[in-house]
């Protein structure tokens, strides 16, 4: 049998396989391509020419237009060129949603040997998550080696401003958009006529669109009241500060008081 042959079956019916002793396998065969280059830490280009974005993670912006990279953006970019190797080749599980606004592809991505490449990026501290619905095939595997990762304060967790911070202290003042892990109770709770709105505190709110209430299992109205903690990127807008919840793996509620006080980020005098 030809050689390109046999690297065909293997990726497409063993690659799977090797993956499920290292976790995050695909759920199904995978395709071979060869990686051009790596843009950052979640986007490839590949050989033919497709432009390739990582599911279920977000990784620091290293900024092509002068400004200075993000935190760990450089060792994000690194560990993914080592992962992927001098061969290139890299196998791919595309998502339920195939294709981003941009037109990139969404793929979960494998070194020959089957290793995720996800889950290794997020097991070191240099990717969040990022739940992105409809791809949510390896949420639970994805969320589990970012819990290891925050637990052991490795990368990104080693960082202040990945801390738990105090609902009642955010002000739009003082906090422009970025990933934040906030903790506070929810206050009011309303709805317009395309969004859930949750109010955290007097210039924070959470907002659920009607087209993403569909992935929570019980409403979010429910939540009044409650203590919780939600992550995602944080937005200002009209003075306010905004975060947008897709789904609910960006939401831990607290059935007591959490026992690891948050920083309140205020201003030292």
């Amino acid at each position: 049998m030809p050689l390109l042959q046999l690297l065909f079956l293997f990726f497409a019916f063993l690659a799977p396989l090797a993956a499920a002793a290292t976790g995050c396998a695909p759920p199904g065969p995978v395709e071979t391509a060869p990686v051009q280059w790596v843009v950052d830490g979640d986007t490839v280009h590949l050989e033919d020419g497709r432009k390739l974005r990582l599911i279920g993670l977000d990784t620091p912006e290293i900024h092509h237009d002068g400004r200075p990279p993000e935190p760990y953006a450089i060792e994000a970019r690194s560990r993914l060129q080592a992962l992927i190797g001098p061969s290139r080749l890299v196998s791919l599980f595309p998502g339920r949603q195939p294709r981003d606004h941009y037109g990139r592809l969404l793929a979960h991505l494998y070194t020959p040997s089957g290793a995720s490449l996800q889950a290794e990026l997020l097991r070191q501290g240099l990717a969040t998550l990022l739940v992105f619905p409809p791809n949510l095939t390896l949420l639970d595997c994805y969320r589990e080696a970012e819990q290891e990762a925050r637990e052991a304060g490795r990368g990104l967790w080693s960082l202040p401003e990945y801390r738990p911070v105090d609902a009642a202290a955010m002000d739009p003042a003082r906090h422009d958009r970025g990933y934040r892990v906030i903790r506070g109770r929810i206050g009011k709770v309303g709805r317009s006529r395309d969004s859930l709105w949750l109010r955290m505190a007097p210039k924070l709110s959470l907002r659920i669109l009607r087209e993403d209430l569909k992935w929570f299992p019980e409403s979010p109205e429910g939540w009044r009241g409650r203590q919780v903690e939600v992550r995602g990127m944080l937005y200002r807008s009209h003075g306010r500060l905004l975060m947008r919840l897709r789904h609910p793996a960006q939401v831990r509620l607290f059935t007591r008081t959490p026992v690891d006080k948050p920083v309140d980020n205020k201003p030292e005098s």
